[in-house]
This record gives C-alpha cells, sequence and structure tokens, in this order.
C-alpha cells in the first residue's frame, strides 16, 4: 500500500503510486502470457516474460515455481508422486526470500 511506505516527500509518494500503477498496468496486460505453458510460448511472449521478469524478480521466481508444478502433475506416475511433490515444496520454500 502506498501510504505505509517510508517516505521523504509528496513527490517520492507520487513515484510510488507511479510505480504501482505502471506494475499493476504491466501485469494485466500479460496475465494471459503469465499463465499459458512455457511450450506454447512464441518468441516475443518469451520476450514479454524475460521483460517482465528483469523488472519484477518474485514474479519470475513465481512463474517458474508454476512451471516446475506443472511439470510435475503432467509426468508423475503414482511410484514417483511423493518424493517429486516433497522436492517441489522444499524448493517452494526457498522460493519467497
Amino acid at each position: 500500500m502506498v501510504e505505509s511506505l517510508p517516505s521523504n516527500g509528496p513527490s517520492e509518494k507520487r513515484a510510488c503510486f507511479r510505480y504501482e500503477i505502471g506494475k499493476r498496468r504491466d501485469l494485466f496486460k500479460s496475465r494471459y502470457t503469465l499463465l499459458k505453458g512455457a511450450e506454447r510460448l512464441v518468441d516475443w511472449e518469451k520476450a514479454r516474460l524475460n521483460e517482465l521478469f528483469y523488472r519484477y524478480p518474485e514474479l519470475g521466481r513465481a512463474w517458474v515455481l508454476k512451471e516446475s508444478f506443472r511439470d510435475w502433475h503432467r509426468g508423475t506416475d503414482g511410484s514417483r508422486a511423493k518424493e517429486r511433490l516433497r522436492i517441489l515444496v522444499t524448493n517452494s520454500k526457498g522460493a519467497g526470500s
């Protein structure tokens, strides 16, 4: 929330607000690309995602986690499911830092 950010004055609050508006616009424009599987992305969508992940590294980590879960879901047979899910959960715990 913009009001809770530390500020040195009105101009800094405006800059934070513009950043949040720009971030929201970026994410809204790219929502379908973010949901699409990596194997279905075309070149311009890959470039767009790389640009977003550069600007918002946490978003990049979340997308990689989503893709990891998709891989697990697609390629898991009953005998390996628990082990692969345990690895996925362990890796995701470090993704938030």
